[in-house]
């Protein structure tokens, strides 16, 4: 099994996907995606349609999509290195 995948958008590549113990961190390839950048998502897929949907803008999620499942495409995690780091242009 692969433990590294490109995630690309109609925008392009947005970045990558490493397996990092638990699931695949995310690490942007381009400013759009920052708000991705440092997130553990289950799969490689799950971190796919976050990227679509971050280029698409916030979605409003129904309760019975709220909890963690196999659908899930919210991240696990933050990457500890990235939570309140500040990001210069």
């Amino acid at each position: 099994m692969n433990s590294t995948y490109i995630i690309e958008t109609r925008k392009g590549a947005a970045g990558i996907v490493v397996r990092d113990g638990r699931g695949f961190r995310f690490f942007a390839a381009q400013r759009a995606f920052n708000c991705l950048d440092g997130h553990l998502f289950a799969t490689p897929a799950a971190a796919e349609t976050a990227a679509r949907d971050c280029l698409s803008g916030p979605r409003v999620m129904p309760s019975s999509e709220t909890s963690r499942g196999a659908g899930s495409t919210r991240p696990i995690d933050r990457h500890p290195r990235s939570a309140g780091a500040t990001r210069f242009p």
